[in-house]
């Protein structure tokens, strides 16, 4: 019904398809903004935070209108819950994607030398996961049986950001790092990782559409 719906339905399939370039753009200023961070500390990160930001409330906008139009067209209540559980999966892993940069810029949060790499490391993985997620929903739009296997490739995405999260930290403890410290960096580690979370449930989401449309 996932599938009928959006092939029924041009002008649905499309603002669909504009959020998702939206959030790739959010993804995108994402991984560009952890590269600075990486390599130029917080200066100038907050430029990247003001577009993550504005790119996010463009999701939010767009979002929004899509929910408007699904309670103004004769659909199944269904077919209603499907789009918008996908929106708000999705609207979870842009609002992480956003959060971080922003609390990395209101907190001040200075990573130790020691550290860059392997935080650099798991925001590429995070970003990997998000992109993945957003290559799978537009399958999806377009019944591509690609669907399915996207969604294992954010799977895996997801499992890497695991690993590289749980050396981060055990790294972090392991440190001579004040106590204070410690659980600071670890909960941006937390938050950073918490997106490939929750790509990997929207993908998951996602791939029982595929399965629903199959069927």
């Amino acid at each position: 019904m996932f599938m009928f719906l959006f092939r029924r339905n041009l002008a649905l399939r499309q603002q669909l398809t504009l959020y998702v370039e939206k959030a790739r753009a959010v993804a995108e200023t994402f991984r560009d903004g952890l590269r600075h961070y990486r390599e130029q500390g917080l200066g100038d990160l907050e430029q990247f935070a003001r577009v993550s930001h504005r790119d996010e409330s463009e999701c939010d906008r767009v979002r929004r209108e899509v929910e408007r139009d699904l309670f103004a067209k004769s659909l199944l209540p269904e077919s209603r819950e499907d789009v918008m559980a996908l929106l708000e999966h999705m609207d979870l892993v842009v609002n992480q994607l956003e959060d971080v940069l922003r609390q990395i810029t209101l907190q001040r949060i200075e990573l130790p030398d020691p550290f860059r790499d392997d935080y650099a490391a798991l925001g590429e993985g995070c970003y990997e996961a998000a992109v993945a997620l957003l290559a799978q929903a537009t399958c999806a739009l377009a019944s591509d049986p690609r669907t399915r296997d996207l969604g294992d490739v954010v799977k895996a995405c997801e499992s890497r950001v695991d690993q590289v999260e749980q050396q981060l930290v055990a790294a972090l403890f392991a440190s001579d790092l004040d106590l204070a410290h410690k659980l600071h960096f670890r909960d941006l580690v937390t938050m950073t990782a918490a997106s490939s979370d929750l790509a990997e449930d929207a993908a998951n989401l996602l791939t029982v559409f595929a399965l629903k449309r199959d069927a």
